[in-house]
């Protein structure tokens, strides 16, 4: 009788029975203790310090099993080290997520994009314009523009000794075609161009495509102005979709700018969410020129 209580007890309460188990093995007791463990590590420099918790935080995930939403880095001031946090956590894989987010001017794929949109302004200037061909950012898919391309055009801006202007550019291309034809010599700090790379005329025309693309109407309203700005950035396929304007004459004509920027997971987060924040921008703009006119 007095087994069978206790029996029922032991189920009715499994809570105590684990208790008092506890209590009778020592050894499990200690187990069950919460680590309070404190590491203290020397650095040398910020860079070393960042990759020091980074590699920590880093075991903590793989050995120890937890998740990324477990795992945070605290400093009194993070702004100094944030550079180097997003450095190592790409080349570590680990997405980072900085409270408080960063200048919108500095995330790499808005400044990309905003490089890319100056061109027309600071006329055309060699070493921006070869960055935006180059530019893991950028799907130049409507221009047909490759690797391959950007590197023939590097060699022929070289060739030409352009710093900058459509005029420039276009002289450079005349002068290379020139050469081609004459067969004249290389200068010394200049490089032939590799073999089934001397389709100048080609690059010209793609040169020429992409002047095209990103060159904004010459006189416009701000809802237009910023359409032709989305459109070149263009939609993300994988999230709610954009709010996009009407701009007619530039369908077809977009990056795939968010689609390029999903590319790297780890860096994906990031720059899509500094994406979203440069188009609510826009769409700023658009809303207070619309006010304005209302109240005009």
């Amino acid at each position: 009788m007095r087994d069978e209580a206790i029996s029922s007890s032991s189920e009715t309460f499994p809570e105590a029975r684990r208790l008092l188990q506890a209590e009778a093995c020592p050894e499990e007791r200690r187990d069950r203790r919460p680590r309070n463990d404190i590491e203290f590590i020397e650095a040398q420099t910020r860079s070393v310090e960042a990759r020091a918790a980074l590699r920590w935080l880093k075991a903590r995930i793989v050995r120890d099993g937890l998740s990324l939403n477990d795992v945070a880095i605290l400093a009194r001031d993070l702004e100094p080290y944030r550079p180097f946090l997003e450095e190592t956590a790409a080349e570590f894989g680990i997405p980072l997520n900085v409270v408080g987010g960063q200048p919108l001017a500095e995330n790499p794929a808005v400044a990309a994009l905003l490089s890319l949109l100056s061109l027309p302004a600071s006329d055309w200037p060699r070493r921006p314009l070869l960055d935006a061909w180059r530019s893991p950012y950028f799907d130049w898919i409507g221009q047909a523009i490759t690797p391959a391309h950007a590197a023939q055009l590097d060699e022929i801006s070289r060739q030409g000794r352009v710093t900058g202007g459509l005029e420039q550019w276009r002289e450079a291309f005349d002068l290379w075609e020139k050469r081609q034809k004459t067969g004249d010599e290389l200068e010394e700090d200049e490089s032939p161009l590799s073999p089934g790379e001397g389709q100048g005329e080609g690059v010209r025309e793609k040169f020429e495509s992409f002047v095209d693309a990103i060159t904004p109407p010459s006189t416009a309203t701000v809802r237009q102005y910023v359409a032709f700005i989305e459109t070149l950035i263009g939609d993300d396929p994988f999230s709610s979709p954009f709010l996009r304007f009407q701009n007619e004459g530039n369908e077809g004509g977009g990056m795939n700018v968010v689609v390029c920027a999903r590319a790297n997971p780890s860096t994906a987060g990031r720059d899509v969410e500094a994406l979203r924040a440069f188009k609510d921008v826009l769409r700023g703009l658009v809303l207070a020129e619309s006010a304005l006119n209302t109240g005009a």
